[in-house]
C-alpha cells in the first residue's frame, strides 16, 4: 500500500464525503478506493469512517488522523518545494576573464549585485 497516496486518498473523501466522487476525481474504480480506505484503516489499526449507503462520517479517530495526514502531506509538499528550489538555484564556479580597466571600473558595481544575488555561486575573475 503506498500510504501517502492513501492518505490523500483519506483526505479527499474526507472533503468529497462520496467514494463516487474521489474515484472519478482520481479515474480509479470505487472498489479500489474502497479498499485503500480499509487497507490504510488496518494499517492504523482503526475505523475511520462510519460508512452507509446514504452517509459518509469521519469516526472521532479518522477526525484526528485527518489532521495529522493533512500535516504530514504539507511537510511532504514543502520537502519536495524545496529541494525543487535548490535545484533550480545557480550554483557553482563562474571564471570571468577581462581587462583590469573595464573590470574595475565599469562592471565592479555590476559584479557585486550578481554575488548578492546568486551566493552559492563562486567568482573568480581574472584580469589581464
Amino acid at each position: 500500500m503506498d500510504r501517502l497516496g492513501a492518505m490523500e486518498i483519506f483526505i479527499r473523501l474526507s472533503e468529497l464525503g462520496s467514494f463516487t466522487a474521489v474515484a472519478e476525481e482520481a479515474n480509479l474504480s470505487k472498489s479500489k478506493i474502497s479498499k485503500e480506505i480499509s487497507k490504510l484503516e488496518e494499517y492504523v489499526g482503526a475505523r475511520l469512517l462510519h460508512r452507509s449507503t446514504r452517509h459518509l462520517q469521519l469516526t472521532s479517530l479518522g477526525m484526528i488522523y485527518l489532521k495529522r495526514c493533512k500535516s504530514i502531506l504539507r511537510e511532504v509538499e514543502e520537502a519536495h518545494s524545496d529541494i525543487q528550489l535548490i535545484q533550480k538555484r545557480p550554483a557553482g564556479k563562474l571564471k570571468i576573464s577581462l581587462p583590469m580597466a573595464l573590470g574595475l571600473t565599469e562592471l565592479s558595481p555590476i559584479f557585486t549585485e550578481f554575488m548578492r544575488l546568486y551566493p552559492h555561486i563562486e567568482t573568480r575573475s581574472f584580469f589581464k
